[in-house]
């Protein structure tokens, strides 16, 4: 498994499911997995949220809002 997408897998999810949890739309799922674009914070907690997930920024880390 890719990391970007190890926790979704393991929580048996598909992009489909996950992006309906989230409120997201499934192509931004596909694009953050794929290590492509740069998603907001709120997407991020949003992701985190619907995984069941603690979201953990490195120090120094910005993210656009």
């Amino acid at each position: 498994m890719d990391r970007r997408d190890d926790v979704r897998r393991a929580r048996g999810l598909t992009q489909s499911a996950l992006a309906e949890r989230a409120a997201v739309q499934q192509a931004d799922i596909s694009r953050i997995e794929r290590g492509l674009g740069n998603p907001t914070r709120d997407t991020l907690v949003r992701l985190a949220d619907a995984l069941g997930a603690r979201l953990t920024l490195a120090p120094g880390a910005d993210l656009p809002p």
